[in-house]
């Protein structure tokens, strides 16, 4: 379905276990897409480059959420992760400039590099308890982040993770942290 301009609405049936790598990236009228409880993976590039894309629900069957996923998915606000789900891969929602708040849930290990840079509208951040990993580039130049509070399970915060996060007033950085990468939280209000 790459390349369908004119495609709208997705419903994927039950049946399907896997969706192949950019199966319908730069889909750019496509705001509805419905994935079952039965698929195990988001593929690299899904749905990257649909910019009418307005909500996804990310069921718990699916362990990892391919890289660039979401890739410049310009117009969408609502992204539901739900508990099951243990990493966010590279580049999964960069440049969602319309995003404004993102759940992850406790089921999460690892927030990969660049996984929200770019999301300019983005607020605020529900780091859930699980999150052992905050990638390079993870919030880079989320110019609209007000706080952010990392919880005690994040040992590793990556390097430039918040920089250019230019509205960042308060942050909360958990006791498990062991290592915060070279200018992790440069150019803030801090």
């Amino acid at each position: 379905f790459s390349w369908c301009w004119s495609l709208e609405t997705v419903n994927i049936p039950n049946s399907v276990t896997n969706i192949g790598k950019s199966a319908m990236s730069d889909c750019t009228k496509l705001r509805v897409i419905t994935i079952p409880d039965g698929v195990t993976s988001i593929s690299d590039n899904l749905l990257s480059g649909c910019s009418s894309l307005e909500a996804v629900t990310i069921p718990g069957s699916i362990k990892r959420v391919g890289n660039k996923a979401f890739y410049e998915c310009s117009k969408l606000v609502n992204v539901t992760i739900r508990e099951g789900v243990t990493s966010i891969g590279d580049g999964a929602f960069m440049r969602c400039t319309s995003l404004v708040f993102v759940t992850i849930p406790d089921s999460v290990t690892n927030i990969a590099n660049n996984a929200y840079s770019g999301c300019s509208g983005l607020k605020s951040v529900d780091m859930g308890h699980g999150v052992g990993t905050i990638g390079n580039n993870a919030f880079y130049t989320c110019s609209g982040l007000q706080s952010l509070i990392i919880p005690d399970s994040v040992k590793k915060i990556g390097s430039d993770a918040c920089n250019g996060c230019t509205n960042l007033e308060s942050l909360s950085i958990g006791d498990g942290v062991s290592s915060i990468g070279e200018q992790a939280f440069y150019k803030n209000m801090l």
